[in-house]
């Protein structure tokens, strides 16, 4: 497994993991900037793929051999859309995007247990990712309904 963001990583991932785990640059000294977030857009994320996918096919594997995955750093499980949508709205300002564009990142995931679902659900058929990591942000709280609720469903 590896995981990285930049086209020399990619390039080994595609000739040689099992596994690619596609994440935002971490800046310096491994630091999560949040302009670095911001530029991991869904289209962002899609050409990245795109790339990985032709390079390994350039290299003679099968693309569909390599199991996409996403660190989602801003999990966030709303008790309705309104919520969702006020949180994503607050997202975006920090980011500089719009709170669809938000909830479209492959690091976010906002959303009602049913809105999540079917956002995982999307990414797996557009984006071809069937794993995730998901970050410590909201606890062990969150990570207990994420598995009650979420889980199950995929």
């Amino acid at each position: 497994m590896l995981g990285g963001n930049g086209k020399g990583v990619l390039r080994i991932a595609a000739r040689h993991a099992d596994h690619l785990n596609v994440i935002s640059d971490a800046g310096r000294a491994g630091t999560i900037l949040m302009s670095e977030v911001a530029k991991l857009t869904e289209d962002a994320f899609r050409r990245k793929v795109d790339f990985v996918r032709a390079e390994a096919k350039a290299a003679g594997r099968n693309p569909d051999a390599i199991v996409l995955s996403s660190t989602i750093f801003i999990p966030m499980l709303a008790d309705s859309e309104e919520k969702a949508h006020e949180f994503a709205t607050a997202m975006g300002g920090m980011f500089g995007l719009g709170p669809e564009q938000v909830a479209r990142m492959p690091m976010a995931l906002i959303g009602t247990p049913s809105q999540c679902i079917a956002e995982l659900k999307r990414r797996e058929r557009e984006w071809g990712t069937r794993h995730y990591v998901l970050s410590g942000f909201g606890g062990p709280a969150l990570a207990e309904r994420f598995g009650r609720e979420i889980l199950p469903a995929l």
